[in-house]
This record gives C-alpha cells, sequence and structure tokens, in this order.
C-alpha cells in the first residue's frame, strides 16, 4: 500500500471513530476510570503501553519493521 493511501485509511477511520463518540463521553469514560483506579494501576498502565511502543520502534531501528504503513506502531502512538 502506497504511503498516501495509508494516510487516506488512517484518516478515514479516525474519522469514522470521532463520530462513534463524542468528547463528553470520552472524557466521562476517562473520569470515570481515573476515579475507579489507584494511581499505580494507572502508572502500570501507561508503563505497559509504553513499552509496547518501544518494542515497536526498536524493531523498526533495527530493520525487522518498517515505519512506512506500520498500523501497529501508529495504534501504540495512539494508546500511549
Amino acid at each position: 500500500m502506497k504511503e498516501k493511501e495509508f494516510e487516506r485509511r488512517l484518516d478515514k477511520k479516525i474519522q469514522d471513530h470521532a463520530k462513534i463518540m463524542s468528547d463528553e463521553k470520552r472524557k466521562k469514560i476517562h473520569t470515570d476510570y481515573a476515579k475507579n483506579h489507584s494511581q499505580n494501576e494507572l502508572f502500570a498502565v501507561c508503563i505497559e503501553e509504553m513499552s509496547e511502543l518501544m518494542k515497536h520502534l526498536t524493531k523498526i531501528m533495527r530493520g525487522k519493521e518498517s515505519m512506512r504503513n506500520n498500523a501497529g506502531c501508529i495504534e501504540e502512538m495512539a494508546d500511549v
């Protein structure tokens, strides 16, 4: 898949997901999650997500994955 096509498809997915949930509802979900989990739990999830992103980035650096059209890496960036 060409880079422009990948970007077009990614933009469409982002727009589709944005339509599913309002900003207010998204904010409420995040607030409720933070209220129901300890600071250590929140930090642990954040560290796990950063670790998954680091794994993808090191694979790219070693030539095991391509940055171009790498949906997994982009997904991990969004998770972080």
